[in-house]
């Protein structure tokens, strides 16, 4: 395996929060194979911790969606009211029940009081088992497949300094995008 494979397996596996072996990183040699992967570690650790990364998952695109930007990186570890304006703060507030079926009162508090309130709420919802009961990952593989390859390619992008457009299931690494 190139440096450029190794540098691009770790920060798939820093940006999914995932171990990929070497022997794994071996067997890898499409665009696909590294989706599915990265699916069947979803897999195993939606079986583990059922609820939360879905729950992040699920909130990750609604906060992409206030900010305009599908690319953005955000991670668990990240506090939100930081990527945020105060007015997106509130936009937020205002889909998150788009997410769990429960209305939430309208923010009308002092500043810092709405940020507390904000990511207490985040907080409870990424780690709530009831609202994520709706989202079934095994009822939607290829949707599943095309949001995971929608993560990725801005990583292979950033990696191996390819056109996006080229990047798609069945695009080889080493032929296609000249990964050594």
């Amino acid at each position: 395996m190139g440096l450029d494979a190794v540098e691009l397996l770790m920060e798939v596996e820093e940006h999914f929060g995932i171990s990929i072996t070497a022997d794994e990183g071996e067997h890898i040699r499409t665009v696909g194979d590294l989706v599915a992967l990265i699916r069947s570690r979803a897999e195993a650790a939606r079986s583990t911790e059922p609820h939360t990364a879905r729950a992040f998952l699920s909130l990750r695109v609604l906060i992409r969606e206030v900010l305009a930007n599908p690319t953005a990186r955000l991670k668990p570890s990240q506090f939100v009211v930081e990527q945020l304006t105060p007015r997106q703060c509130q936009l937020l507030w205002r889909r998150i029940p788009e997410l769990t079926g429960e209305w939430l009162s309208p923010l009308r508090r002092p500043r810092p009081v709405r940020i507390a309130l904000t990511l207490l709420s985040l907080s409870i919802i990424a780690c709530s088992t009831a609202f994520t009961a709706f989202v079934d990952l095994a009822i939607f593989p290829l949707t599943i497949f095309l949001a995971i390859l929608a993560e990725l390619a801005p990583i292979i992008v950033d990696v191996l300094g390819v056109d996006q457009d080229v990047i798609g299931m069945k695009t080889e690494f080493f032929k296609d995008l000249g990964c050594n």
